[in-house]
This record gives structure tokens, sequence and C-alpha cells, in this order.
């Protein structure tokens, strides 16, 4: 056997926080000694196929599917050795320490393999040359545990050198799971066909790698100071990656070590690249002196006034470009006669998406300026004056996508930005002291500036104080109302929208006039919404022949309906084959219930009660003003023409004052035909389906008390249930089980008959009595050509119903089957003997079902215990 030489450190530090105390977890035990391990809250769904891992499909099933976020594990049924719920304890080898369990207090530090131990630790613990130290713990002394063999003792200094993992081990099992992410990130799923193992959790965030580059220029036009252009551009790409690992370590010392890992994530990709540019042009008028007076030697004092223009404008551009990879990878790897890996790859572009962004910007400035000072003829100073700027400033600033049109309508992130795009007239002073000596060419200038805002344009009002209730006692009426301020250069339309809960607008307003500026309220009533679901309300603007959603939004606040129908009842049926007749139309049923209706808020009501909705959407409003609440009425018949039907009821209140109904969510409440099921109980009965033969069929199984009861188990042809089913305890086989396996070596069965519906072998008829029967194939076959059924639940149990044409129905427990002396397939699979078996030497027939399955036929091993469902003709 190949020895693994890994520390027991890196391994789990590759596996997470597999060295943390596991609760029980799945585990699948194979036949080749690998083995599948799970923790219930990485499992999404457990299924089973008739496809095996290549895509071929079978006639039964062969594979055992286990979905989890990020794989698909599909395990052959074949090589399933066993499956137990419990993580199986860790065994060590003989001499093998468990620090954890007296040595941990002391341990002072580790550095690799290098354990300090504190000076009070008692010199009866204190490891000696050839123990072998383990610990599964991870804590601050070992953040990944630890696995050694000790070399050497110096004082309280222990040094230890690798051991392989099977000297640590007998057995060991160990499932671990790690993710890395990256908050926000969109996440995409490679899921890998392939069966490899899930233990611990750990997670670690990561964040996104960017790499940038920028270059900025700016050029003179003509030569000219006072007009020039500027650009530039800076290119970024960002890496986002996210992974998840899921590893199974386990050590046998008959096994040996079986190691598996899966690893699948995502990579986010995004390159930017932005480009913008400019052009600044500045003028001054009048820019001459208009006093310049002689103070010293060579030094003048001067006045110079002047007028100034400037004007910029920018643009810029950047383009986004979005790509997603996801890919997985998965490997096994065993000691087990030889060492085998098994690597599976995979990846795929999961998404990518483009988008560019515009924006447009600019400013206009004109005003006056006075410069001031003293201009000296010398080698020392060139110039020392004063500065000042009057003036007034036109600033504008907007920013575009080219989805934006598109996701205008469908979120209000365009409208955010037109929002905060404001047009501002802002006055200015710019003073400075400047100074320039000409010697060294040096220049130097000490600036104050003052701004002030004299008018601001918003592109779009701003929104508040959304409202959005629901009318009182109205599903489909609600009052909505938002108030919108701010002072629009342009005049906008403003409305509001309302939305389901997937984005799609149910209805909308628009108000009569345009907004420009002030405060007002934007107020209208919805008449016609979904009485049911989710919906928001936001408000909207029509700017430049384009719609987009504005924020705040609200949902929409439902009142109570303060009728309420609290209890309703089916009290009787009734089946007339003439039909009855109601409002001029014939019915072939009668339903009598009993409603009890409830009012819990009287104020201002002038009437209420409910209302009851027929087939044909006709509604009848059912007073009952002049009675106490609550009240039960008995006064109303439904008809149907269906043995199984529903009738809608809903509350309804008019208030004082008001001419309009409001009326309640609409329900549905179930009715049906069952004269012909179980009148009472004393169990059995015999139900007539309506079946052509005229077959009755019992409401239970022989052995059971009620309908949902799983009753008695009996192998085919024996008529008293036994502790144990297995071959040996057949009594229709004759042989000797001589290993004592359950199994008869060199048997021979007893062949009791083809059919043996109603003879001694029969336990319909043994335990009930004549006429009573187990059911032949031919009457099963009657029974699912001639009836619906559903897969259900009784009182808690599961088992498929069967109705016939008549309304008559019974109901069949999902029994499963009795197996040495467990029972298997409890809820999930029904199987019930039939009287025939398909030839002399084989098992009998038996009538299945399953969740998934309406019927099925087949033929079982006739030394199973399985359940009984007599049938009779009288």
């Amino acid at each position: 056997m190949k020895k693994l030489y890994f520390t027991f450190m890196l391994v789990c530090v590759a596996l997470g926080s597999m060295a943390q105390t596991v609760g029980d977890a799945m585990f699948v035990y194979r036949n080749n000694g690998q083995v599948n391990g799970f923790l219930p809250d990485e499992i999404e769904s457990i299924e089973y196929s008739y496809e095996d891992a290549d895509g071929v499909r079978y006639d039964e099933i062969v594979t055992q599917i286990v979905n989890t976020a990020d794989s698909v594990y599909m395990i052959p049924l074949a090589e399933i050795d066993s499956i137990t719920f419990v993580t199986p304890e860790t065994e060590y080898m003989p001499g093998v320490i468990n620090i954890s369990d007296q040595l941990m207090p002391y341990v002072a530090s580790s550095d690799g393999l290098t354990i300090v131990f504190d000076s009070s630790t008692p010199p009866a613990i204190m490891p000696r040359v050839g123990d072998k130290l383990v610990t599964l713990e991870m804590n601050e002394q070992f953040p990944a545990g630890f696995a050694g063999e000790v070399v050497s003792v110096s004082g309280s200094q222990v040094e230890c050198q690798l051991v392989t993992l099977e000297e640590i081990f007998e057995t060991y099992s160990g499932v671990s799971s790690v993710y890395g992410y990256q908050q926000g990130a969109n996440a995409h799923t490679h899921k890998l066909r392939r069966a490899v193992s899930a233990f611990g959790n750990k997670d670690f965030r990561l964040g996104t790698f960017t790499w940038s580059k920028s270059a900025e220029l700016g050029l003179n036009i003509f030569g000219s100071d006072n007009l020039a252009l500027k650009g530039g551009t800076q290119l970024s790409i960002g890496i986002t990656p996210s992974f998840h690992v899921i590893s199974t370590l386990i050590i046998n010392k008959d096994e040996g070590t079986y190691f598996s890992s899966c690893i699948t994530g995502d990579i986010s990709l995004q390159e930017q690249i932005s480009v913008y540019g400019g052009i600044e042009w500045s003028k001054d008028f009048l820019d001459k002196e208009w006093v310049r007076v002689p103070v010293a030697p060579l030094t003048f004092f001067y006045v110079k006034p002047g007028l100034f223009f400037r004007a910029s404008a920018t643009v810029s551009m950047s383009a986004v470009w979005t790509q997603c990879y996801t890919m997985g990878a998965a490997f096994d790897f065993s000691t087990k006669n030889r060492s085998v890996l098994k690597p599976t790859c995979g990846g795929r572009l999961a998404s990518s998406s483009f988008d560019i962004e515009g924006a447009l910007g600019g400013s206009i400035a004109v005003g006056g300026f006075m410069e001031i000072g003293l201009s000296v003829l010398s080698s020392d100073i060139d110039n020392l004056c004063f500065c000042g700027e009057l003036g007034a400033e036109l600033v504008g600033h907007a920013v575009l996508y080219n989805s934006d049109i598109a996701e205008a309508v469908k979120d209000t992130k365009v409208y955010e930005r037109f929002k905060n795009s404001n047009i501002d007239v802002n006055a200015f002073v710019n003073t400075s002291v400047q100074a320039e000596c000409g010697p060294w060419g040096i220049s130097y200038s000490l600036p104050w500036n003052l701004s002030y805002n004299l008018k601001t344009w918003d592109v779009v009002p701003t929104f508040s104080n959304t409202k959005f209730r629901q009318k009182p006692g109205g599903q489909t009426s609600a009052d909505a109302s938002a108030t919108m301020s701010g002072d629009c250069l342009i005049p906008v339309m403003v409305g509001l929208s309302v939305r389901d809960e997937y984005g799609n607008e149910v209805d909308d307003y628009y108000s009569s006039f345009k907004f420009d500026n002030g405060s007002w309220p934007l107020i209208t009533t919805f008449s016609n919404l979904p009485d049911k679901g989710e919906l928001t309300l936001h408000p909207k603007v029509r700017i430049f022949g384009y719609e987009m959603l504005a924020s705040p939004s609200v949902w929409l606040e439902r009142t109570e309906m303060p009728v309420v129908i609290t209890n309703f009842k089916q009290t009787g049926s009734n089946y007339l084959k003439d039909g009855y007749s109601n409002n001029g139309k014939t019915y072939s049923y009668k339903y009598d219930c009993s409603v009890t209706v409830e009012l819990t808020d009287s104020k201002n009501v002038e009437d209420w009660g409910y209302v009851y909705e027929d087939i044909d959407g006709q509604i009848k409003r059912l007073s009952l003003r002049s009675y106490g609440s609550p009240y039960t009425d008995t006064r109303y018949s439904y008809y149907r023409n269906e043995s199984n039907s529903t009738v809608c009821l809903y509350g309804y209140v008019k208030y004082s004052g008001d001419s309009e109904y409001y009326y309640g969510e609409q329900e549905d409440y179930k009715v049906s035909y069952s004269v012909t099921s179980c009148p009472d109980e004393n169990h059995p009965h015999q139900i007539d389906l309506g079946l052509p033969s005229g077959t009755k069929w019992a409401c239970c199984n022989v052995g059971a008390q009620k309908p949902e009861d799983y009753g008695d188990y009996f192998a085919w042809g024996e008529t008293n249930t036994k502790s144990v089913y297995t071959e040996a305890a057949y009594s229709y086989i004759i042989g000797q089980d001589t290993d004592g396996d359950g199994w008869i070596d060199n048997y021979h069965v007893v062949n009791i008959g083809s059919d043996i519906q109603g003879t001694q072998y029969d336990a319909a008829t043994a335990n009930w009595g004549s006429p009573w029967v187990m059911p032949n194939k031919e009457q099963k076959n009657e029974l699912c050509d001639n009836c619906t059924n559903e897969w259900t639940t009784e009182n808690g149990v599961k088992g498929r119903r069967f109705t016939g044409s008549n309304g008559a129905s019974i109901f069949f427990p999902a029994a499963g089957t009795r197996y040495e002396d467990d029972l298997y397939d409890l809820g999930v699979w029904g199987r019930y003997w039939l009287s025939t078996r398909f030839c002399e030497s084989c098992a009998g027939d038996e009538f299945g079902f399953h969740d998934g399955f309406q019927t099925i036929w087949q033929v079982t091993e006739n030394w199973l215990g399985q359940s009984v469902r007599p049938v009779r003709k009288n």
C-alpha cells in the first residue's frame, strides 16, 4: 500500500475546518471502497433516475442522484454498499496520544513540528520520544490541528517529525466545505455530473483584484493661449474570484485511505476603458492700464481693469465589458490496491454584458477683473500685484448610458442620476496676491475665492411622502399619492405607476398638467387592481418623450376586510340521477353546507354578509345585517354536476353614506359526494366505485382499523402475519438454509396455484371471511382503467386515492414492504398482493404505486411481507 506522507496540519489547511467536531451526516459507502459524504445543509434534493451517468436509460431505477448547490452526484445503485446518517467514530492507532485529552491546557505555543509546553506540565503526561501526537482541535496554538512523532524532548520543548496518516488513525471520516466569495458578486453554477464527497464549513472573503493605467494630454490650438484641447484615457481590468471546495478524507486500516475533492467556482472579469476630451476658451477684453504712476526709480504703480469671458465643454465615454466564467474540477485518490487519480474538469462562459456610459458637462462664465500692483524694472522683482474677479457662471452636468432608454422604465437608477444632475448659476469672487521673480523664474500666488449660488434648476422633480393604501374593505381599489417638489428648467409630465411583484405595470396615471416648480401633491385612485399579490407604487416622469420610474416607492397597504368566513363545513351531499333543478338549470349533485361568518368591526357598517359566486360567475349577496355576529348560516345548498367540486365564497361590507360594496378575498371551499364512502367508523365497508363488473373494493387493508392505517403484512399465499419475512421463513419453499444467511440453498417452490383467489391461501378470505377475496390482475386493471387517482395525504399518511365515475373513492396508504424484521419504503411505496402469479415458478403479482408513478404491475418475491386490500361481488 502506498503511504501518504502529508502532515495532518497540511491536510487540515487544504480541507478547511475538518478538525471541527461534526454531527450527523449522510455517508454513502460504495462497493469499491469509495465514500460519498454529505452535510444536510449542502443537500438540495435527493432523487432516483432510470438513466446512468452516461445518459443510458433503463427499464428500472439504476442511479441515486444527490443535488447540491454546485454539483450533481450520480451514484449507481449497484455500487452502493450501505448508507449511514451518523459520522463514524474516529479510532486512533495504539500508542497515539490525543493532545486534546490532557495536554492542551499546558501547550504554550507551537511552530511547525515544534511544541513548547508550560513549565507546570506534570512530568507523568509529558510526551516521550517515539510518542505520536495528534489533535483535531483547531485553536490559537494549533490553527490547523497537529500530527507528528516525537523525535526529541529538551526541557519543555518537543520536536516532532512527519508521520503518515495511516500511522495515526485506524478509522477516520471527515468532510469539509470551504467557501471563498465576493460580497455582492454574481454567482453562477457549474454542476459536475460526478460523485465526490462533502464536513465542517469555512468561509473566506475575497476581494476584487484591479489593474489600471491612465494617460492625459493637453494642446493649445493654433498656437493660441486662449483656445486649448485636453483629453485622456484610462484602462482598468478587475478580476473577482469565488470558489467552493468540498472534500472527503476516509481512513480505514483495512480499506486504506480514500480522498475525494471537488472545486467549483466563478471568475468574473470586467474590462473598462474610459476616454474623455474637452475644449476650453477664455478671452480678456479691455485689459489696458488705466493708471501708470512712477513711485520710485524704475518702479511704477498701475491699475488695469478689464472684462473676461470663459467657456468650457467636456465629453467622456466609458465602455464596460463584463464576463463571468464558471468552472469546476474533481478527483478521487485511493491507496486501496493502487493509487487512482480520476480527474474531471469543466468550464463555460456563464454570462456576458456590455454597457457604454456617456457624460456631458459644460460651463459659461462672464465678469470683470481688476489688477492693482507694482511693476519693478530690476533684476530682483518683475511684478507684485493684487488681482480680483467678479462674475457669474452657468454650470451643468449629465450622465447617460446606452441602456438608459430600456432601463428607465424598469427601475429608478436613471431617475436618480437625473435627479442629481442640476443646472446652477453661481456668482463668484476670486482674489489673489501674485509675485513674479524674473531671475529665478519663480511665480507665487496666494488665492482667495468665494462662490454664491444665485439659481439652481432641476432636470426632474424630487418626490416624497409616497403613499399607497387600499380603500376600506376594497380588494381592488386603492388611494395613491405623492408629493413633488423642485424647480425644473423644462416642465415635465408626472404620474404614478403600479407594478406587480414581477415588475410588470398593471395600471398607471398621468397628471393633466406639467410640473415646473414649487411643491404639489399628486393624488389619484386606482380602481381595478389585482386582489392578490404584492403591488408597488412608483412615481414616474416623462421627459424628452421617454418614461422613467422615480423614487421613493411603497408597497400597497392592504386593509383588513371586516367580514371574514371563519368556518365552512359540508353537512351532506345528494346524488339524483334525473338531476336537481335550480335557477332554470339541472344539476346532478346537491351539497348542503354551513357557513360561519363574523363581523370584526361594525363601525359605520350599513350592511354586511357573504357572497356566493356560482359556476357561471353569478354573484348572490347573502345579507346578515339582521343577525348577530358571528352567525352560522345553513339556509343555502349548492348545486354542481361534479362529484368533487368547489364553492366560491367571500365576505362583503357596505358603509353608511357609501353606495359602493367592498368585497373580501375570494376563496374556494371543497365539496365532494361521499354517500358511497365510509358511512360510519365501523370498518371495513364495501365501496361502490361504479365499476362495470360491479366489483366493490374494501375501504381499508386487512388488519387496519381505518382507511389510512397500514394494516397487516402477508407473504403471498400465507394467511397469518409473522415477525421475520425471509426466504427461509416462507411456508412454500422446501429446502435448507445451510449457511444461516436467510437464503434457502437448493430450494423447491410448492405450487399452490396460479390464482389463489377465494382459496385457503387467500389472506382476505381467511381473515375477513367470504365473499371478501384478494383482487386478481383483471380487477386491478378495471380499477385503474375506470378511476382517476392522485398522490395525496390523508390524516398525515401518504398514499394514492382512487375516485370512481360516481364520485366514490378509496385510499391506499403507502405501507411499504416488510423484509426480514424491518419495514422499508414507508410513505414512499404502496405494494399490494394480487391473487395471481405470472407462472408456476415465479413469485406473486403485485399492484404497486409511488408518488411519481400512478400504477404499476410487476412480479415480486413471494416471501416479502406486503399489504392486502380485499374486494367482493354481492
